[in-house]
């Protein structure tokens, strides 16, 4: 388990391997985010049922971590997978290792709030366009999946003095047995929803609004590689909330997809929620509060002939130099463009930032 605040978590080698990071023409004068960046091994268990009459069910201890993320005096960030850790069980089987990190800051600051973590466990089930016989005869494919009761979580929540941290695949689910498979079922994903519930008196309330962006994407395979790219403006995107009082919380993929399959091609979209929390009592007020920032990042991933897969850099070392002057992270996107040639994988990560936008 690593656990840094000046420097890279020490399992995995550091690595540069991200974009520019936006220069101050004078010194910001908010205050430094303090991090804790703790990565902890999760196992991942799954059950097979005969000849695949009935889903295979995954499981993942991830709450054996709360005690490691309920860290006092910090605020959870993010806590999430690191892509391309992963470490099976056997040649056969489909479980295995995978490593989280958990990613908690905090600013020093007169303030007098206090906070307990909670965490709302819920799924999502999403059902598939031309499945089963009719994908035989159809070039598209698709998701898609309800999500009107995370949104009744959330609200539920924050009514009572909550406040939305991030919401996270569980990486535990069922998959859809054969039967359920022909009648376009997706199986159900597990989902954390992770809140501060204030312990202060007097607590503020905040309202939440989803935004659904498309992600667009185009795939092309070769013999030995292949490549998929992807068409979406961030920063624009968070821009135009962050410009009328908005404040980003988190960014989550619903499982909702379309795709049009050619000749070792494909291209289509997944969709993509972003949410935003706003002071209740200045709902109507438009004055912007926070200013945006996104930083490109390069995850580097080796696949070995076992199926085990080793990440090769780490963003920890960009995200304390962005703390450090003040940028908060939002949410790190585990975005479907990639780069792959033979074993060797690379995978785009897009991280974005914000920060109190302050006088100088």
């Amino acid at each position: 388990m690593g656990c840094g605040s000046s420097g890279p978590a020490a399992s995995r080698p550091g690595a540069t391997n991200y974009s520019a990071l936006p220069e101050d023409a004078v010194p910001y004068p908010g205050l430094p985010w303090e991090l804790r960046l703790i990565e902890a091994p999760v196992t991942m268990k799954t059950e097979a049922a005969l000849f695949g009459l009935d889903g295979t069910v995954v499981t993942t201890d991830t709450a054996s971590l709360y005690p490691i993320i309920a860290m006092e005096g910090y605020t959870l960030i993010q806590f999430a997978p690191i892509p391309g850790a992963f470490k099976r069980e056997g040649m056969f089987s489909m479980g295995g290792t995978l490593r989280y990190q958990a990613i908690m800051g905090k600013q020093q600051s007169d303030s007098s709030e206090l906070w307990q973590l909670h965490i709302v466990k819920s799924y999502l089930a999403p059902n598939m366009m031309n499945s089963g016989f009719q994908l035989l005869f159809s070039g598209t494919q698709g998701a898609s999946s309800d999500s009107s009761h995370l949104y009744q979580i959330i609200g539920e929540t924050c009514a009572q003095g909550g406040r939305l941290l991030c919401i996270e695949p569980s990486m535990s689910g069922k998959a859809p047995g054969a039967a359920d498979a022909l009648q376009g079922k997706g199986g159900v994903m597990g989902i954390d929803m992770f809140f501060n519930m204030a312990k202060h008196s007097n607590p503020t309330y905040y309202t939440y609004q989803a935004i659904h962006v498309p992600i667009n994407f185009r795939m092309q395979a070769g013999m030995m590689s292949a490549s998929a790219q992807i068409d979406v403006d961030w920063h624009g995107q968070l821009q135009t909330y962050l410009s009328h009082g908005w404040k980003l919380v988190d960014i989550f993929f619903d499982f909702g997809s379309s795709s049009s399959m050619g000749f070792m091609s494909a291209s289509g979209s997944i969709n993509s929620v972003w949410f935003f929390e706003k002071d209740t009592s200045k709902l109507n007020d438009n004055t912007p509060l926070y200013e945006g920032a996104v930083v490109e990042y390069w995850q580097k991933i080796s696949v070995s002939m076992s199926g085990n897969s080793t990440p090769q850099g780490t963003w920890d070392e960009c995200i304390i130099k962005m703390g450090e002057r003040g940028w908060e992270l939002a949410s790190i996107v585990m975005t479907p463009e990639s780069k792959v040639k033979g074993t060797s994988v690379q995978m785009k990560i897009v991280l974005l930032f914000q920060r109190r936008i302050l006088s100088v």
